[in-house]
């Protein structure tokens, strides 16, 4: 503000001295000089501008809250005692089971419980073919049985002029049945024989003496026996089981020996099968002979 005085004072000052020298009489000659204007005036300086105010200084943030702590696990029940199991028990026709074991109770852990001994085997629940031997050993006993018969027999005989057919037809279905009786024997060991019933064409002696050495014709089968099967060769003198170049042709024999149930019963079944050479016919033809016998012995 003092500075904007000074210089309006200046100001009016030269305007005051400027009119005194312009009141002069003007000459003849020339007119008077117009006055000299006075000078501007210089500006004002700018006021000072006022300082910013100092900002509020920001809050401090508040703390976050402390989280709660999670809640402790509750601890597991220790596991109960496993129950003493149950003896099995004893077998009988098949061995009676023995009772289950009562469970533990929930609580303290406990040591398992101790299994229960294997109940005794039962013999099966009835009697074995063994059973039917006296005690001693070895032992033999004869059985009554009875044989049916599915035949078809044939009949060829060899002659001067070939092989000759000696029925019309040469072969005959059907054979009667017969009663027989055959041993069984048990050895040391418990193994088990029955004599073969005596069957035409797949006899001992029908192929070789029956005290010959090395004939493969059986005498006795083992019991039991499933499925066996036999081949035999004909005697060198037997010129019909050939074929026509000479070649011979065997016979084969077929075996199932088993039991029935409690050893009631004991079965044999034998089949024989052969082909024959018939030089009667024109041309020379074949026949097939077969034997089929199911002995049941009763005990």
């Amino acid at each position: 503000m003092r500075h904007v005085i000074r210089a309006g004072v200046r100001i009016a000052l030269l305007g005051i001295l400027a009119a005194g020298c312009g009141g002069g009489a003007a000459t003849k000659d020339a007119g008077g000089g117009g006055g000299v204007g006075g000078t501007t005036g210089r500006g004002g300086t700018t006021g000072v501008g006022g300082t910013t105010g100092v900002g509020g200084t920001t809050g401090v943030a508040g703390t976050t809250g402390v989280a709660g702590t999670t809640g402790v696990a509750g601890t597991t029940g220790v596991g109960g005692t496993t129950g003493v199991a149950g003896t099995t028990g004893v077998a009988g026709t098949t061995g009676v089971g023995g009772t289950t074991g009562r469970g533990g109770t929930t609580g303290v852990g406990g040591t398992t419980g101790v299994a229960g001994t294997t109940g005794t085997a039962g013999t099966g629940g009835g009697m074995s073919l063994r059973d039917r031997f006296p005690p001693t050993r070895p032992a033999t006993i004869t059985v009554n049985g009875r044989i049916t018969k599915i035949d078809n027999a044939c009949v060829i005989v060899g002659t001067a002029g070939g092989c000759l057919a000696q029925n019309t037809p040469p072969c005959s279905p059907g054979s009667p049945a017969e009663n027989v009786s055959l041993d069984l024997t048990i050895d040391a060991q418990d193994n088990i024989t029955v004599e073969a019933p005596y069957q035409t064409m797949c006899a001992q002696d029908y192929f070789c003496a029956i005290s010959g050495p090395n004939c493969p014709i059986p005498t006795s089968y083992p019991v039991p026996l499933m499925n066996q099967r036999y081949l035999y060769n004909p005697r060198s003198t037997d010129q019909c089981r050939r074929e026509s170049n000479g070649t011979a042709i065997q016979v084969e024999h077929l075996v199932d020996v088993t039991v029935g149930a409690n050893a009631a019963t004991l079965t044999i079944h034998q089949q024989c099968h052969t082909r024959m050479r018939n030089d009667g016919t024109t041309p020379t033809s074949f026949v097939n002979d077969s034997r089929d016998w199911t002995t049941v012995l009763t005990f």
